[in-house]
């Protein structure tokens, strides 16, 4: 830039502030505010005593101590009210027993099988590739997964594996 563009900027800067500020001086043809009728302002004052009348009446009403109608920090069944005489009460049952919990889902999963064998192996050369939490795992039949499984074979579509802890067998097919 030259320096009659720093001027010329310069110069719509300040035209810009002189323009934009507020005039030092009132115009002289506005009136002042005249003060609001006597009668109206009365009417106000009178209505704003009444409202605030009315407030500390309910206040008063509300003071009394209530006892509430529930505890919040017990738990427990709600109290039955009463009914009329002639009509039974009746209170649902409670289960006696917690249903039992399904076990949860082994955190085996079966993700592929590789097929190595030769012609005259007849399956022998199957490898299970399984997802575990820690990662991805390659077995064959008679080897351990977490500690917990051992590959007891690895079929076409799916692995057996027999749980060390009570031999029950999990069939994890391929999806």
């Amino acid at each position: 830039m030259t320096w009659k563009s720093y001027v010329l900027t310069g110069a719509g800067v300040v035209a810009t502030w002189l323009a934009a500020a507020t005039p030092s001086h009132m115009p002289a043809n506005v009136a002042p505010v005249q003060p609001r009728e006597a009668a109206g302002a009365v009417a106000a004052v009178s209505d704003i005593e009444q409202q605030a009348a009315h407030l500390q009446a309910r206040l008063q009403q509300e003071s009394l101590y209530r006892e509430p109608g529930r505890n919040l920090f017990t738990f427990g069944h709600r109290p039955v009210a009463a009914v009329s005489a002639g009509a039974e009460t009746v209170t649902p049952a409670l289960p006696e027993q917690p249903q039992p919990v399904a076990p949860a889902p082994p955190a085996v999963k079966l993700v592929g099988i590789a097929d190595d064998s030769q012609a005259g192996n007849g399956g022998a050369g199957r490898t299970a590739i399984l997802g575990t939490p820690t990662g991805v795992v390659l077995v064959h039949a008679g080897d351990d997964v977490l500690g917990l499984f051992r590959v007891s074979s690895v079929d076409a579509d799916a692995v057996n594996l027999v749980s060390l802890t009570d031999g029950v067998v999990l069939r994890l097919p391929l999806r």
